[in-house]
């Protein structure tokens, strides 16, 4: 199929490509490979998620849970494989959506594309709001609101609404002014995270204080044998709320240059970049932490590990890298999520779906639906305001 196009827009090649699966191209290609490989990277983000939920594993299975890394790592993969063949087969912006009306017919497409709509647009809001647990321990001048930082309190609430809702507003404007302009920040910000990474994994490898064999063999007073399967397979949710999202890669399908063969190396590389990530992290943590027996390792986890182990100086640099990795992520989901709600209204599954499709001439993005994503994030956002005040008032009757 023969299309012209404009050659700042997109190569004749991969305008032809789109053609022939319904769709003119609207949205500019700015997406190379290491740009793909690093939204697929940002969604799954291995520091902001181990970091927050190493504790959820340990505390449920103890030190053996680091075992269940890579049974889920196997079982993702899978997953993964088919995703990647997916996204070569139908390089197009919301990639679940497409995939699922394609295969299984409208009805199923349209459940999937909501599904994921919702999913995005609550990730994206607590992934904003989780800047509050970094930002005030990394300088007190960003607790705008009160003195109490924590989440469950109306001042860190509220606080965090603020942060959060600046992030999302930083991250629309920064996903509206061009695809490749975004492209950039989320590389600069991946590269920062897998530097921290390093960083992290390292540091906590010089301080270790036992052997990788002492460190992941001990169940942590969960049980032995059959009786420690039902304390095991409940620490396996850890990772498997880690090792998803890999496949946003291919969201930006239809900016993305030559996606074909670019989308799926990009949701592999970043599912395996994670895997090997995430569980060095684990592993370092198990092997660093001062004991296996004190409760903070199951409440603060790998936060706890390095503030014991290291100098704050330190630690205060490794919470601006996790700071980076977390506006990173919620860069990345911001604009999945408008890339979703984009497909969707332009096949007309949304309502006002002409007003929703529509693209800025200039930047070559979907401004309308990237804001209207941020606008519903930011009032999900806010019922973490009721929520601090509801256990804040708790709290009050108690005491």
């Amino acid at each position: 199929m023969t299309v012209t196009v404009d050659p700042a827009i997109s190569s004749q090649q991969d305008a032809e490509s789109l053609a022939e699966l319904g769709y003119t191209q609207e949205l500019h290609r700015g997406i190379g490979g290491y740009a793909a490989f690093a939204s697929g990277f940002s969604f799954v983000s291995i520091l902001t998620t181990v970091f927050a939920l190493f504790a959820l594993g340990f505390g449920l299975g103890g030190p053996a849970f680091f075992f269940t890394w890579p049974i889920v790592f196997v079982c993702q993969f899978c997953v993964c494989l088919v995703f990647a063949e997916l996204s070569g087969k139908v390089p197009v912006a919301g990639a679940i959506y497409q995939w699922s009306r394609r295969l299984a017919g409208n009805a199923v497409g349209w459940f999937a594309g909501w599904f994921m709509l919702i999913g995005y647009i609550v990730s994206v809001a607590a992934l904003a709001i989780a800047m509050q647990s970094v930002l005030p321990s990394i300088w007190t001048g960003f607790q705008f609101i009160g003195a109490d930082p924590s989440l469950t309190s109306v001042s860190g609430a509220t606080n965090g609404i603020i942060l959060g809702t600046v992030t999302i507003v930083l991250c629309t404007i920064i996903s509206g002014a061009g695809v490749a302009f975004m492209g950039k920040i989320t590389v600069t910000g991946v590269t920062v995270e897998i530097i921290g990474v390093i960083l992290i994994v390292a540091a906590m490898f010089i301080k270790a204080e036992r052997s990788p064999a002492v460190a992941v063999l001990d169940t942590g007073g969960h049980g032995s044998g059959l009786s420690y399967v039902p304390a095991f397979l409940a620490s396996m949710l850890m990772a498997a709320y880690v090792m998803y999202g890999f496949d946003s890669a291919a969201e930006l399908s239809e900016e993305t240059t030559d996606p074909r063969k670019t989308a799926p190396k990009a949701i592999v590389n970043a599912l395996l970049v994670s895997f090997v990530g995430g569980g060095l992290m684990i592993l370092a943590a198990l092997m660093a932490a001062p004991t296996l027996d004190d409760p903070p390792l199951s409440t603060e986890g790998i936060a706890w590990v390095l503030t014991s182990q290291l100098d704050t100086w330190l630690a205060k640099t490794l919470l601006i890298i996790v700071a980076v990795a977390i506006f990173s992520a919620t860069l990345a989901i911001q604009a999945s999520a408008s890339r979703v709600m984009f497909s969707m209204a332009r096949d007309n599954r949304l309502p006002l779906g002409k007003f929703l499709s529509k693209v800025n001439k200039r930047t070559g993005t979907p401004v309308i639906t990237g804001s209207t994503v941020s606008a519903l994030a930011i009032l999900v956002s806010m019922n973490q305001l009721k929520l601090g005040r509801l256990l804040d008032r708790n709290v009050g009757q108690r005491t």
